[in-house]
């Protein structure tokens, strides 16, 4: 038996170029659907928010900057808030006014581009789990390669081969092959105390899964 996914859908405000990859990545993951995506300013993303009543809303921050936060608040104040994920830069202006957002459920990724990274991130998403994604100061130390990093960061949120190979479109020998690099980079042991060292050394960084901070 084929195992079915459900669809996440996802309304993405950025710039066509961002746009243009993200949804090349996205074409590859099957439970990650991009529904709608707002890419001028003659369009109102307040509206096609609204109408969409997507799973998670993706932002490019630079563009998010420019409706001066009434995006943020209509995400907010609907009756089931989508998930922000919010990407860009890692300092400036764009980052400073997202931060100062008073968000509840919202993943904020800084220096990451349209990425197989990117994609990692909106499946654990899709699970339930907020992300702080630091600086790859961590990976670039460990000489983690961007395919390792994407499934590092899903095993840091409980994937296992299984799981992995069907988020990420693989086969599960690809997955031993690329734990096994991972292991081998990092001195570990073991799958576990490989995300050990990976969230001790800042490589990926989980939050919470949704609801955990707040019952806890």
């Amino acid at each position: 038996m084929k195992d079915a996914c459900q669809h996440t859908r996802i309304l993405m405000v950025g710039y066509p170029d961002l746009v243009t990859n993200v949804r090349a990545q996205l074409a590859h993951h099957p439970c990650l659907r991009l529904i709608n995506a707002i890419t001028s300013s003659k369009e109102d993303p307040v509206r096609a928010l609204e109408a969409a009543r997507p799973d998670i809303l993706l932002l490019d921050l630079v563009a998010a900057a420019f409706t001066q936060g009434d995006l943020y608040a209509a995400a907010q104040g609907m009756e089931r808030p989508p998930h922000i994920v919010a990407i860009g830069p890692g300092s400036g202006p764009y980052l400073a006014a997202a931060q100062q957002q008073p968000l509840t459920r919202a993943t904020l990724l800084t220096q990451m581009t349209a990425s197989p990274l990117l994609a990692a991130v909106l499946t654990g998403v899709a699970n339930g789990y907020t992300y702080y994604v630091p600086p790859p100061t961590g990976a670039q130390a460990y000489r983690l390669e961007e395919e390792e990093l994407c499934v590092l960061r899903l095993m840091a949120v409980g994937f296992d081969t299984e799981k992995l190979a069907r988020a990420l479109g693989h086969k599960r020998d690809a997955i031993y092959y690329t734990q096994r690099k991972i292991r081998r980079k990092l001195k570990a042991l073991s799958n576990q105390q490989a995300v050990v060292v990976a969230i001790r050394d800042g490589i990926v960084g989980v939050l919470a899964r949704a609801g955990q901070a707040e019952g806890a």
